[in-house]
């Protein structure tokens, strides 16, 4: 699924599992959580979303009675750290994330990889996932001009 995203030209977020307190699925959780690492180290664009496992391991009280579900609290809990987390790694000024002349693909780099995302884009064939990246001409309009510019770009 991680590739599927990528392969669309967008980064995918993924969280770590929640931890439970029914010890059915909890006994399992690490290693799930274990297979979610791995999806970090293999695929470095991904962007770490929260660790439910940490958040309800912490705080078994935001579990509903079966242990395994959140109660109220647990989901609004769940969403503040959602959006506490995209703050802070995807819309903050101290982002990790820099923007890159040209790097429509968000991974840091400006290469061919970019110039085939630009081009499918304008072909209306995909995505661009940073669209201030592609505005290599600061119009406000990305067109063929950006894909000359990023061509450009590259070639040096």
């Amino acid at each position: 699924m991680v590739e599927k995203i990528i392969d669309s030209g967008k980064i995918p977020v993924v969280p770590k599992i929640p931890y439970a307190t029914e010890p059915a699925v909890g006994d399992n959780v690490p290693a799930y959580n274990a297979m979610v690492e791995k999806i970090y180290e293999t695929y470095p664009e991904v962007i770490k979303g929260p660790d439910f496992e940490t958040l309800f391991r912490e705080n078994p009280d935001l579990l509903s009675a079966d242990g395994v579900h959140p109660n109220d609290n647990g989901y609004a809990t769940m969403r503040e750290l959602w959006a506490s987390v995209m703050y802070e790694t995807v819309y903050s000024s101290d982002s990790n994330i820099q923007s890159v002349d040209g790097d429509v693909n968000s991974d840091g780099v400006l290469n061919v990889a970019d110039l085939v995302m630009m081009q499918n884009w304008l072909l209306g064939k995909g995505n661009l996932t940073d669209w201030k990246a592609g505005d290599l001409n600061k119009n406000d309009v990305i067109d063929v001009f950006d894909l000359c510019m990023m061509r450009k770009l590259f070639l040096k």
